[in-house]
Parts: structure tokens; C-alpha cells; sequence
């Protein structure tokens, strides 16, 4: 069986409390472990004292009370605090609207412009439409102009003014000539043999 050790938990703590409340600080396990003449393991020493001082200090800082000025002073900063983030918050959120209804109107002049300018070329090609159309119809005019035939008052009075004179239709019709015959190629006939010309001598007559 292990030896008990030779000073108890509560033992090493006491002179611990002694030695510290000489020095007016906390004691080392060296000089707890020097109070007890040097007796006992200096490790087991040095592990319950420092447990102890841990202990102790977690247990006077959960003790502490605060003073009302600070409690208040505290409470005054986090008033402030949160009063600067909501305005932080809100000048955010006014810069973010503006920001949007700038764009937004932006957007608007735009596409305002954008109907403008569409119908201004409306009307541009509107215009020339009309125009196309206005062409049209006097070529068509025109067309059907050529193509109009002389009314049969206006016939007859050209043949009452001019009985022998054909009218326009007959006179485009070719006219029934004969045709001329091709005389056919006559033979060639043996001409008579024609009488000698008198000599000079036989015309004159004696003396």
C-alpha cells in the first residue's frame, strides 16, 4: 500500500494562507514547502496549492459587486451604442432608397426617351408609306390611262365627218391585195439571120 503523505490537503492550504497573509502576496509552493521543513513532495504541493488559488479567484470574481455609478455608466454606453446603430441603420436604409429612386427615375427618362424616339420613326415610315402609296396609285393611274379604248359616240362621229375613211380597227386589219405573179421565164427564140448592109459601091448609081 502507498505511504500516506505526510501533510494533509488542509494542512498545506493553512500555511499557505499564513505565508500569504505575511507577505502580502500569494505564496509559492516553494515557500509552503519550505514552512513545512521541507518535508512532503513538492509536486503534491505545488498541484493543491494551485488548485486552491484558481478556485479562489474564480469564486472572488463571481462575488464582486459591481458599483451602482458604474452599472450605470455601463448602461449609459449601451444606450448610446444602440441608439448610434439604429441611426447607422436608418441612414443606411434613406441612402439605399435614394440610390433606388434615382436609378428607378433614371430608368424612367430613359425609357421615356426610348418612346419618343420609336415614335418619331413611326411616323417617319407612316410618311413614307403614304408616299409609297400616293406613287402607286398614279403609276396605276397612269397604267389604266393607256389602256382606256375611244367610246363608240366618239367612233362614230370620226365616221360621220369622214364617210370613206376606215375606222380604226379596220384600219389596223392588213389590207387583201393580190399577190403579184412572178411572170415565168420565157424561151429563147432563134433570131432570123439579118440581110448584109449594102456596100458603098453598089449605092451609087452611073454617070
Amino acid at each position: 500500500m502507498p505511504r500516506p503523505p505526510k501533510f494533509s490537503d488542509e494542512e498545506i492550504i493553512s500555511t499557505g494562507e499564513k505565508l500569504t497573509a505575511e507577505i502580502g502576496r500569494h505564496a509559492t509552493a516553494t515557500e509552503i514547502h519550505k514552512a513545512l521543513d521541507g518535508q512532503g513532495r513538492l509536486s503534491r504541493i505545488r498541484e493543491i496549492w494551485g488548485n486552491y488559488i484558481s478556485a479562489k479567484e474564480q469564486d472572488t470574481k463571481a462575488d464582486i459587486p459591481l458599483a451602482k455609478t458604474t452599472l450605470g455608466q455601463i448602461s449609459n454606453v449601451v444606450t448610446v451604442l444602440e441608439q448610434s446603430v439604429q441611426d447607422l441603420i436608418q441612414k443606411l436604409i434613406r441612402e439605399m432608397t435614394e440610390q433606388n429612386v434615382r436609378q428607378l427615375g433614371a430608368r424612367d427618362q430613359e425609357i421615356l426617351q426610348m418612346k419618343a424616339e420609336y415614335a418619331e420613326q413611326l411616323q417617319v415610315l407612316q410618311k413614307e408609306n403614304a408616299y409609297l402609296a400616293d406613287c402607286l396609285e398614279q403609276y396605276e393611274s397612269a397604267a389604266d390611262a393607256t389602256e382606256i379604248e375611244v367610246p363608240a359616240t366618239e367612233l362614230s362621229a370620226v365616221e360621220a365627218m369622214a364617210p370613206g375613211a376606215a375606222s380604226p380597227a379596220e384600219a389596223r386589219k392588213p389590207l387583201n391585195r393580190p399577190l403579184k405573179k412572178t411572170p415565168a421565164p420565157r424561151k429563147a427564140s432563134r433570131s432570123a439571120p439579118r440581110a448584109p448592109k449594102p456596100s458603098h459601091t453598089q449605092t451609087q448609081t452611073p454617070s
